[in-house]
């Protein structure tokens, strides 16, 4: 049997066996609540607040500003929501290449009155400043936008549109889970909030994290205790919390290595393909997150080339991992209008720190062989 190689970061991340140690550790060791006020109480509480101080030292932002959550759907409605709800009605901006998190929430909160306007990228996939600029009402009290799209890769401007958001007065939300991990990553003051996932680090899934200025009234969508400075209730997932404090520690460190690493896998694996293989295109273009390739195979069905792919060991996938439950075709993808038959005959390839050269040239291999033998059964 073929060895399996992983080639859907962009869905979830293995977790770095550092990550693993110190979850392992704190799950042996800390059994008290951080709201407890006894000795196990108060222990947990500072494990809590270091992971935090570290994650907020990454951030160059204060400890009151970090916000642990489930991950970056939840990140997105805690952010999206505690900032709209505050007043009946207003007016956002967004795009229809959203995650579903913000897309969907954007959709779910037009229906509780509030207006959106969402951006249509160019034919490359990226969502221009002038765009952003030209919809402000005067009633606009939410951008939100993802700062690398997670199917495509494709980056926007998104430090000139928090200056511009900065400039006029209106708050900003990045989502940063595509980004985050994959390049060296710096906020602006622009950016008025910001919502991250701990399974796109190599670290668990079920957390993540929130960065929100402490200038900002959070309005809280989860009630309960007074966890997370008022801002997210429920007693936190102390171990994962800790384990990614280390996937954010192992970044601060590693970071330029990673970024070198992902951008040799990914230029190999997409300059093999569109040279050897006839009738491949690229679906957006430069800027791209390093680790991202987005490939349409003229005369392919996308959907039976993953079948094939997985029988022969290999992990791609369609789009979004919360998306692949839908038969419709790429909303991101047909969005960026492109044509039906391209959309369908696409495939996403997203590599990772632990991918190897000998694995993308195994991958390279299977993925042409499969794709002539596509293309033979079609003639």
């Amino acid at each position: 049997m073929n060895p399996r190689i992983y080639l859907d970061y962009n869905a979830g991340t293995p977790i770095d066996p550092r990550v693993l140690a110190v979850i392992f550790q704190a799950l042996q060791s800390e059994c008290g609540n951080p709201s407890s006020l006894h000795y196990h109480g108060r222990l947990a509480r500072q494990k809590l607040e270091e992971s935090r101080r570290l994650i907020a030292n990454y951030l160059k932002a204060k400890p009151q500003e970090i916000i642990f959550t489930s991950g970056g759907t939840e990140g997105a409605h805690v952010l999206m929501s505690g900032i709209l709800l505050q007043k009946p009605q207003g007016h956002m901006i967004t795009s229809s290449t959203e995650h579903a998190c913000i897309y969907r929430n954007a959709k779910q909160l037009e229906k509780r009155g509030y207006a959106a306007t969402y951006l249509n990228p160019s034919s490359t996939g990226e969502i221009s400043l002038e765009s952003v600029k030209n919809s402000i009402r005067e009633n606009t009290r939410l951008i939100v936008l993802m700062a690398a799209n997670n199917e495509t890769g494709v980056k926007i401007d998104w430090e000139a549109i928090a200056d511009l958001a900065f400039q006029h007065g209106i708050p900003f939300v990045l989502d940063g889970v595509s980004l985050l991990g994959k390049e060296p990553f710096k906020l602006t003051p622009g950016v008025t909030a910001a919502f991250f996932s701990g399974h796109k680090i190599y670290a668990p899934k079920g957390i993540g994290f929130c960065f929100c200025r402490q200038s900002v009234k959070l309005l809280p969508t989860l009630l309960g205790g007074h966890q997370e400075y008022d801002k997210r209730a429920g007693t936190q997932n102390l171990s994962a919390i800790i384990g990614l404090a280390e996937a954010v520690k192992i970044l601060q460190s590693e970071q330029t290595l990673i970024t070198a690493h992902l951008k040799k896998m990914r230029d190999l694996l997409e300059n093999r393909l569109t040279s050897e293989l006839e009738g491949v295109r690229i679906n957006g273009e430069e800027p791209r997150v390093v680790n991202t390739t987005n490939l349409s195979f003229d005369g392919v069905d996308g959907e039976s080339l993953l079948i094939q792919l997985d029988l022969a060991g290999i992990a791609a996938s369609h789009g979004s991992a919360c998306s692949s439950g839908a038969l419709e075709p790429s909303r991101i993808l047909t969005n960026m209008g492109l044509p039906l038959d391209r959309v369908r005959s696409s495939i996403r390839f997203s590599v990772g720190k632990m991918n190897t050269e000998v694995e993308i040239e195994q991958a390279i291999a299977h993925i042409i062989r499969l794709v002539r033998k596509a293309r033979k059964h079609l003639n």
